[in-house]
This record gives structure tokens, sequence and C-alpha cells, in this order.
């Protein structure tokens, strides 16, 4: 059940104004209200809890500043809308080709689509396979597509609320699931059927992970805390701690012996998880960092900030390489593909891009979107990527440029068999299989 709260609205030279609204509004519905009680429409924004400003521009940012605040009237800056031209990428060499992708290419999913979300699309992932594709949505769902055709094969429901996060067993057999509604859920994709649900978070859970090898899962939370559970016993092993807010994104290894973790508190941390111990803490990142990601090697991180920015790191020294800078808006995803030789980001600027990972050049941007692009994965020369406008949408990614594939998808994908016991959820399976 939604409630009524007050929002004062401090109006850029005007006066302030209040209006009352419920706690679950979308952003376009609250820009409305606010267009109907100032007579005109504003970009708006927040304080964070360092004073700083954060701009609010989708429904996961509104939510979440809703959400964060206990006082009884909360307060919105109304700025003056400025009209800014599409984001150029400023690491680029002067005469590098660069290419801007327009998607005009049949999209699957959204309002025209009966089986499509109903709701932003926060998260994707392929299967190890590539032949299907999992989307995780604000409308409480995961779905899962047929990367080649669209057909959406089935739809998973058992989250009390937003789901935000989602990932594959290295087989294809399972998934798991993260949600606002403070669980993790694991899921037999043969049987579209709910397994079991790992509980002890106290906030919202944010991300999910599988070790390569399916033995493990990992999660975070807003409850500043990173939870490794075992896939056989569906029983939390160990809690991360160290991290001073959120906790948003995480990643094993290839070797599954190290975690990164992202935070609120705009540090990256890496963990010798078995050993519950910190082995290092990287900061450059001036605001939250929304996204962690392992190089198939291990040698690198690449991260994704609220500052724009997307930094390479070299692990073994916890140094900083280069930061690639081309996103105007807050990023919310980085990470490698084609063997680490190129990094993919996607941001609040309705774009994905994609950057040559040795020199930091951005190479190609990726437009078609009509809203924030939260996720991206790849798999075998396509990238997937999902976004507020209710879809998700593969594109082909041969090496020496970017090309669209021939249809724009909201998808997910299945598995081929299922374990010798319906109670393994390893996700080990047919080990033919290779984890992406």
């Amino acid at each position: 059940m939604s409630s009524t709260i007050q929002i004062k609205l401090a109006v850029e030279g005007g006066a302030s104004k209040v209006i009352n609204v419920d706690d679950d509004i979308s952003f376009a519905a609250i820009l409305d209200e606010i267009e109907n009680k100032c007579g005109k429409r504003y970009a708006i924004s927040c304080e964070d809890e360092d004073g700083e400003g954060m701009e609010i521009d989708d429904d996961e940012s509104l939510q979440m500043f809703i959400e964060s605040n206990d006082e009884n009237c909360l307060t919105l800056v109304c700025k003056e809308m400025v009209i800014d031209e599409k984001p150029l990428p400023s690491s680029h060499e002067e005469g590098d080709k660069q290419q801007s992708l327009q998607s005009y290419f049949k999209t699957i999913g959204g309002p025209q689509c009966k089986d499509g979300h109903t709701g932003a699309i926060y998260c994707c992932e392929f299967s190890p396979n590539g032949e299907k594709l999992i989307t995780a949505s604000r409308d409480r769902t995961l779905k899962i597509w047929n990367s080649q055709t669209g057909e959406c094969l089935s739809t998973l429901k058992g989250h009390l609320g937003l789901v935000l996060h989602c990932d594959y067993s290295p087989c294809g057999e399972y998934v798991v699931s993260a949600s606002d509604d403070k669980t993790a859920k694991i899921w037999l994709i043969r049987k579209a059927k709910k397994i079991c649900s790992l509980k002890g978070h106290t906030d919202k859970v944010y991300s999910c992970r599988y070790s390569p090898d399916g033995n493990y899962i990992t999660t975070t939370s807003c409850d500043k805390t990173c939870r490794v559970w075992s896939t056989e016993s569906q029983k939390k092993i160990c809690s991360l701690k160290g991290h001073t807010l959120s906790v948003f994104d995480c990643d094993f290894s290839s070797d599954g012996r190290q975690i990164s973790t992202a935070s609120d508190d705009k540090t990256v941390r890496t963990w010798d998880w078995r050993n519950q111990s910190e082995t290092a803490v990287f900061k450059g990142h001036s605001a939250t960092v929304w996204s962690t990601n392992y190089s198939h090697d291990d040698k690198y991180l690449v991260t994704a900030s609220m500052n724009h920015d997307v930094i390479l790191w070299d692990v073994r020294m916890t140094k900083e390489l280069h930061t690639m800078k081309g996103h105007r808006t807050p990023v919310h995803r980085a990470i490698f593909a084609d063997n680490s030789n190129y990094i993919v980001s996607c941001a609040r600027d309705w774009t994905a891009m994609v950057w040559e990972t040795h020199s930091g050049i951005c190479k190609s941007i990726l437009s078609g979107h009509q809203g924030t692009v939260y996720h991206v994965s790849y798999c075998g020369g396509i990238l997937a990527t999902c976004s507020l406008d209710d879809t998700a949408r593969l594109w082909k990614f041969p090496t020496d440029q970017i090309t669209p594939q021939t249809s724009v998808l909201n998808k997910t994908r299945d598995c081929n068999q299922l374990p010798a016991s319906s109670n393994d959820m390893s996700g080990k399976g047919n080990q033919n299989k290779q984890p992406l």
C-alpha cells in the first residue's frame, strides 16, 4: 500500500512550494506534479549525505531519494532545464574512427509487446551459451528470452519488490536474482520455478553473482555488507564488512578466490572471502561507485560511478591506470568485453559507449534507447543493453566496428538440462558448458 508524503520544492529564483504525492510516484508523474504546481517544467535534484547535489532523472533515483529520507517533509531542488546536445566522448584522439549508432530497427518489448516488461529493466544477462537472455525489472518479474528470435520463453514471479539484478549459473540451469524486498532467490529455469530464497540482509539486495564453479553466490546490500552463500546448503558462509555505506555491486575473480565490491562510500574493495579479509581499497571516484568487473585474467578492474567516469585499475598495484570520460551523466555499469580488449559502459545519457581498454579511447556510441541504460552484458560477439524504456537491445560486436543487430529486444535465455539432483543448486550441471 502506498502512503502520501509531503515534498518541499526549493525553486531556483522563486518561492518555495509544497506538493503531496504517493511515495511510489514515478519520475514522469512527479515532473507533471511539479509542472502543475509551478507552471513550468524543472530539472530536479537533492542533497546526498555529504551535502553534495544528486541529480534525479529516473524512477530509480527518485525512489532512492524518497526511501533514504526519514524527514516528514522532503526537499527537492528545482532548477531551469538545460537542453544539452548528445554527449560526445572527450577521451578520443583527433582523427580516430568513432561511430554513433542509431537504432532504427524493430524493438521487442515495451508497450507493443504483450509479453514484455511493464516497467524499467534494471539488469540483463546472457546464458553461458548465449542462446538466451534474462531480464530483471521494476515490475517485480524476471523474464527469459530467446536471444535469436526475441520470443519470451517464461516469466519468473515471486519477488515482492523491484528486481534489481540477476545472474546465470555457469551451466545455465539456474538463475539467481536480487531484489529490494531484501532477498535473493534461486530459480530453476527449465521449470520456471523458485527453488529457495536467500534471507538475511536487512536492506535492499542490489546485486548477485555466481562463482565461476557455481558452488557459491555473492550478494550485496544497502545494509553495507556483501554475503557469500553456499548453493548446496543455501546457507550464508560469511559476511564481508568494511564498506561504510550501501554496497551496490560485486564480482568474482575468474579463479573464484577474490571478490570485488563497489559502494556508495566512493570506494571499491577486494576481498579474500574465504578468510573474510579485505585485501585492497581502491580510491579515486568522487561519488558513488555503481559497478565493478574483473578482466578475464584478473589483472584489472573496471568501475563505473555517479561522477560520470569509468576507471581502469591495476589490481596488483591498486593503481588507477586511466579514466574514461565521455558520459555526461552518472554511469551505471562498465564491463570488459572481447577478452578484455574493450570496455563497455552505459549511463543515464541513454547511451552505451565502447572503449579500447589499453588506450581508453572511445570507439563507438550505441544510441537508440529512450531512457537511462542500466545494464550491459556481453557474450560471443553480442552485446545486450537494457533500459528505463522497458526494453532490451542486442548489438553485434565485431572487433573492427560496432553495428546493431537486426532486432532490439527485451529478452532472456533458458537452460538445457536438469542437474542429477533437483537439490543441486551449484549450477555446475553439464560440465561441457563453460561460464562466460
